[in-house]
């Protein structure tokens, strides 16, 4: 049942059930169902009673039955208090909206031995992600998510690296918005930066960097690294790979 389960805590998620809760702690079906915006002028209290049995029935709620109460889970709690939800947030609408529409595929991706999900998707690329502009909103979600998941892991990389403690350039290959470049740049003042990226995406971390005012140490180049050879620069020269 991984499908509803998926489908559960993405509902969850985009109405706002998870942050309702952590805000304001346990509460009645009816309070949650008016705040989430699921209450019906014919009565019908169908559409929260259908969330709430799923993600309670998966443990993503719990139900006290005495109180007639629901709350989060103590993991999803504990992510809220972390800062650490918005991650998983935005992993959730990336597998829900995105990769979804290509697992139908699966079966027969190997049978032909290609992507066949790509189909749908609109567009000629031969690869998801040049396609993903074409979609209103799809590349914004696959960027929310990169993002995330940069700005949660870089400080660590950041604060064991010795490679980019001692080095001088540095080639960040698929940089995305350039969260993991930005943040480089302005921990070690040596660094020279390159950000390596499609076509399709290059221009998206331009605001970042001006933003930053990072423009004379991090530098574009469109291309791909998938097929493109690796640009080649005077040394010393080190690699950091941002692409999940």
């Amino acid at each position: 049942m991984g499908h509803a389960a998926t489908q559960i805590i993405l509902a969850g998620s985009q109405l706002g059930l998870f942050e309702f809760l952590h805000e304001n702690g346990p509460q009645t079906k009816g309070t949650i169902e008016e705040a989430l915006g699921l209450k019906r002028s014919d009565g019908s209290t169908r559409p929260i009673e259908v969330l709430l049995l799923g993600s309670t029935s998966i443990g993503l709620t719990v139900l006290d039955k005495r109180e007639k109460t629901y709350r989060n889970c103590e993991i999803i709690d504990r992510l809220f208090t972390t800062g650490g939800w918005r991650s998983i947030a935005d992993l959730i609408d990336l597998e829900a909206i995105i990769k979804y529409k290509g697992e139908f595929h699966f079966v027969e991706s190997l049978r032909k031995d290609t992507n066949v999900g790509l189909q749908e998707w609109p567009g000629a690329a031969d690869n998801l992600y040049s396609r993903l502009p074409q979609t209103p909103g799809a590349q914004k979600i696959f960027y929310d998510l990169m993002n995330s998941f940069t700005a949660f892991s870089i400080p660590c990389l950041s604060n064991t690296s010795k490679v980019a403690a001692t080095s001088f350039k540095l080639l960040d290959v698929g940089g995305g918005a350039a969260v993991a470049a930005i943040h480089l740049a302005k921990k070690f003042q040596q660094l020279s930066i390159t950000l390596w990226d499609q076509h399709e995406t290059i221009e998206i971390p331009m605001n970042h960097i001006t933003k930053a005012g990072l423009k004379g140490r991090i530098s574009l180049l469109a291309g791909s690294f998938i097929t493109d050879p690796f640009p080649e620069a005077g040394s010393p020269l080190s690699v950091y790979l941002c692409a999940f």
